[in-house]
């Protein structure tokens, strides 16, 4: 009902009624105001809060407590630093680190989707080796009860706004909320993030099911500590 009352902003393209929802488009001439992008010479944007959104997620600079990161450029994209709300984190406790992404290159064929990996070292058996750590990671969760990896799979700003919008000037504030569960183990977590184009069948080699040196390894962008 509010998209269809906004006629400044969406066009009704069809009725969905039957199965509880409608169909819109939105006007091209207003995706730079969605976006919260003014021009030079353009008129303010549509609503106070979308200009508030872009004062938060599109910088100009780097902010001075972010760790810059020594990323790949992939998919058009990299990631220029990274944030810790914290560096001591409880369990069961929500914690946020701010990823600042570049626009560097061509949109991506794809849609873009990063991963925020945590990983802790977890006790080593005699016969651990490295092309099977995945395997031994696991056997040690279930005989411990103990997890030593907290993965997250998401879009860049939970994708609000397409990379595509993204302005070639700006830094893209992206604030990734985590939690650790009551089982996380206690230690040094390094942060790591991997962003790759979204396809419906990733081809990953039979090594990357038994190591953890997976294709979803990143960059380091911090340490937690959990307790």
């Amino acid at each position: 009902a509010a998209l269809a009352a906004d006629r400044d902003l969406f066009a009704p393209v069809w009725d969905l009624e039957s199965h509880g929802g409608a169909l819109f488009r939105v006007r091209r001439e207003h995706l730079d105001a969605l976006s919260g992008i003014v021009q030079p010479g353009e008129s303010e944007l549509f609503r106070r809060t979308t200009a508030e959104v872009s004062r938060e997620i599109l910088l100009r600079e780097l902010p001075r407590e972010a760790m810059a990161v020594l990323a790949d450029t992939l998919a058009g994209v990299t990631l220029a630093g990274a944030r810790l709300e914290q560096n001591l984190v409880a369990r069961e406790e929500w914690t946020t680190v701010t990823l600042y992404w570049r626009r560097v290159g061509p949109v991506p064929e794809f849609p873009l989707v990063n991963y925020v990996r945590l990983d802790t070292e977890p006790p080593r058996s005699p016969l651990w080796m490295s092309r099977l750590s995945k395997v031994h990671r696991h056997f040690v969760n279930v005989q411990s009860g103990e997890a030593f990896r907290l993965q997250v799979q998401r879009a860049p700003l939970r994708g609000m706004l397409g990379v595509e919008h993204w302005p070639r000037d700006r830094y893209v504030a992206d604030a990734v909320r985590l939690r650790f569960p009551p089982t996380a183990a206690s230690g040094e977590y390094f942060v790591q993030v991997k962003w790759l184009e979204q396809t419906l069948l990733p081809n990953l080699p039979l090594e990357h099911f038994l190591s953890d040196r997976d294709a979803y390894e990143g960059v380091v962008a911090g340490v937690l500590e959990v307790y």
